[in-house]
């Protein structure tokens, strides 16, 4: 890890500053919201080739 990364960076990353779990939070929202608007795009689409045919 210390090649990469030093050791007190890593230490402070995981004392959580309240940016770091903002960007946390943001990052699982952006994806929930990714993965319910492709639910609705699919079930959108789908009901669009049945009322099509």
């Amino acid at each position: 890890m210390g090649k990469i990364v030093p050791e007190k960076a890593f230490e402070w990353v995981m004392n959580e500053p309240n940016f770091v779990r903002a960007s946390g939070i943001i990052c699982l929202l952006m994806v929930i919201d990714d993965l319910v608007s492709r639910k609705f795009v699919r079930e959108r689409a789908c009901n669009w080739h049945r009322s099509a045919t």
